[in-house]
């Protein structure tokens, strides 16, 4: 066993040096959002995981709407703020419910869905006022509510090569029932049967290789639309 810091992209190295390894698989986000696995592949060992700025996906809502709007991937009507009276009167302006979420990464429990408009000003100033999420909440994203039932879908990506893994479908509310806040997930039921996963493979994970590719970024690593 190695102690190492796996944010720190030179100690990580220097261990997967040591150990002679083939192949460092790198999981979580805040790795990979501190350049960890640019700085292996910059040191020539062969990595599984993205780079940085492709890792913004995971790390910033912000910037995975906005993909999303330039790529084409269906996704609901929304808006991002990092003022709190801009985001008050666009909540109070909206004809439809919405759920507020942390730009940032924070473990599973920065999206709160609102049932009334009341409910989305406040959970706006917790995040732009009052700073209860911290620089996760620095940047929020106001997005439309949907109902319905939800899919998590994820693929193993190689530069503009991807496999669909077996779709899953995870519950975050705390309760029973859908009910209470979101937590980092309470359980997850995976196979789902769904009726065309080819289909949503090349609707929610192609685009985002292709854009990549195009900027000479590739994607490698797993890849999790939502």
């Amino acid at each position: 066993m190695v102690d190492v810091d796996p944010n720190d992209g030179r100690a990580v190295a220097e261990a997967s040096e040591s150990l002679a390894l083939d192949l460092v698989v790198i999981g979580p986000e805040r790795p990979l959002l501190a350049g960890v696995a640019d700085t292996l592949r910059r040191e020539g060992f062969p990595v599984y995981g993205p780079s940085a700025h492709c890792a913004q996906i995971e790390g910033s809502k912000a910037f995975s709407k906005a993909l999303m709007s330039e790529t084409g991937i269906p996704t609901p009507r929304y808006e991002t703020f990092d003022d709190f009276r801009s985001a008050k009167a666009y909540i109070a302006s909206v004809r439809w419910p919405v759920v507020v979420k942390a730009s940032g990464e924070a473990l599973g429990k920065g999206a709160i869905v609102c049932e009334t408009a009341d409910d989305a000003i406040d959970a706006a100033e917790s995040m732009l006022v009052t700073g209860d999420l911290g620089e996760a909440g620095r940047t929020i994203v106001v997005e439309e509510r949907l109902t319905g039932p939800e899919l998590s879908l994820m693929a193993i990506c190689s530069g503009s090569n991807y496999r669909m893994l077996p779709p899953a479908r995870d519950y975050k509310a705390a309760f029973g029932g859908g009910r209470g806040p979101n937590t980092g997930g309470m359980g997850a039921v995976s196979p789902v049967d769904v009726d065309d996963l080819d289909r949503l493979g090349e609707t929610f994970v192609r685009p985002v290789l292709d854009k990549f590719v195009n900027e000479g970024n590739p994607y490698c690593g797993t890849l999790y639309p939502g």
